[in-house]
């Protein structure tokens, strides 16, 4: 009979650990969901103006490629034929 009430007791304070813990965590949830609804519109012009320098980093990989062969052409060209 001792066992079971020490038992109950030590599950009656389990019970009520999680139960705060859950709390905590709702709230943090409910902060982090305030939080990214205040970072959205920042975030996404930061995914805005990623994207615009990829494209021009892209575009500019492509004049020296294109650049690239023109001198590899042009060398070509002042070799000594042999």
């Amino acid at each position: 009979m001792k066992f079971e009430r020490t038992n109950l007791k030590r599950l009656a304070e389990e019970l009520a650990e999680l139960e705060q813990n859950e709390a905590g965590m709702m709230q943090l949830l409910d902060s982090k969901k305030d939080l990214d609804e205040k970072r959205l519109p920042s975030l996404k012009q930061q995914l805005a103006n990623a994207q615009a320098r990829k494209t021009e980093s892209d575009r500019e990989l492509v004049r020296y490629c294109f650049e690239l062969e023109d001198c590899e052409a042009q060398l070509e060209g002042l070799r000594p034929i042999s």
